[in-house]
């Protein structure tokens, strides 16, 4: 059985690799007013900044940069490999994140790239859940060896609270033995298009029955007026 640290280190290596070959730009990560940190998928030695693991046991697998296909946010990215049958081997299901200053009632459009590469068969996809809200994403492409075709997301999210999870769940449909899912370039930014929150307004109808009662309260105070005044003289 292949050693899973033994793994990451060998495609730790590949990724430095990538990058001197000039493979080093980070889309996610220079995308102004992205909420996401490390949106990049970038690692520091075997620890993938800025997000956590959703099962974070020791011997959990995960990929850095499996076979160092070139994505479109371009330096490295996250795999994580379908490994139902592989037992005792597991892996570490996707990732989370907690993103701080949100608005409450305002919207937000979150993007990413996916690949599944390994064998060149099957379909995955990230379910991907913002808040209270689950949404799945596009379906990956069957993907030779050192093809690299990517298929990008985009969803919409409405904030309920100032501070959210964001989690990316793996998702494997049958016959992906053994495919690999990868995760790049996570960008989730205000929607400028969303208005604020308007309070609500009342409808014509119901200024009309404002101002008929009104109408009607004026004239009835006037009849009243004769009979008060001969009440005063008596």
């Amino acid at each position: 059985m292949t050693n899973p640290t033994l793994l990451r280190a060998a495609m730790a290596g590949l990724v430095l690799g990538a990058a001197s070959c000039g493979l080093s730009a980070q889309v996610a990560n220079n995308t102004p007013g992205n909420l996401v940190t490390n949106g990049s998928m970038n690692f520091s030695g075997q620890v993938l900044t800025g997000w956590s693991f959703l099962n974070p046991a020791p011997n959990a697998e995960f990929w850095n940069s499996f076979q160092n296909q070139a994505s479109p946010d371009g330096g490295s990215y996250l795999g994580v490999q379908y490994l139902a049958t592989f037992a005792p081997r597991v892996n570490v299901g996707g990732v989370t994140q907690l993103i701080s200053g949100l608005t409450a009632g305002a919207g937000y459009q979150l993007t990413f790239y996916s690949m599944s590469n390994h064998d060149g068969i099957g379909l995955q996809d990230w379910q991907v859940t913002f808040g209270s809200n689950t949404l799945t994403g596009a379906q990956t492409i069957p993907n030779a060896n050192q093809t690299g075709n990517w298929v990008q997301s985009t969803m919409s999210f409405t904030a309920s609270a100032a501070t959210q999870t964001l989690t990316f769940l793996a998702q494997y449909l049958p016959g992906s033995v053994p495919e690999m899912l990868n995760l790049d370039g996570v960008i989730l930014t205000q929607a400028a298009d969303v208005p604020p929150p308007v309070t609500a307004v009342p409808e014509p109808e119901t200024y009309a029955l404002l101002g008929f009662g009104l109408l009607a309260l004026r004239l009835a105070t006037r009849r009243r007026r004769p009979s008060d005044e001969a009440t005063v003289a008596s």
